[in-house]
């Protein structure tokens, strides 16, 4: 009979829902998030740890240089600007499809050993 009891209230509680939720009192502001872990919060989490770290992966080429006049802001900040523009775009292309910049990165290291291969052969 024991085990009888136990299933119907374990059956009870998987069809009532009780809410902890606690109503701020009039005047307030501001209301911290619940004790709990939410879907917002893990997609905040996940999204964060996943913007993150495909910033930090991403090492790119050593960009173009120019002919800086000392003292010329404009351009080093537009310089910045394009780099900053640069590697937002290889991060969402690294986030859409990750095996992209991969099979780019295998493909430079291809290319700099053949190119290694060819130097070396030239210069026997």
């Amino acid at each position: 009979m024991r085990c009888a009891e136990l299933l119907v209230h374990h059956l009870d509680g998987m069809f009532t829902f009780t809410s902890n939720c606690i109503i701020p009192p009039e005047g307030v502001k501001f209301v911290g998030t619940p004790p709990i872990r939410g879907t917002p919060d893990i997609i905040w989490g996940c999204g964060t740890v996943l913007v993150t770290c495909t910033w930090s992966i991403l090492h790119l080429n050593v960009p173009l240089q120019s002919k800086l006049r000392p003292g010329d802001t404009k351009q080093q900040c537009l310089r910045a600007a394009v780099r900053l523009v640069n590697k937002i775009n290889w991060m969402m292309i690294n986030i859409s499809a990750p095996e992209w910049p991969l099979a780019k990165a295998f493909s430079d290291f291809r290319s700099v050993k053949l190119l290694e291969k060819c130097f070396k052969d030239q210069s026997q």
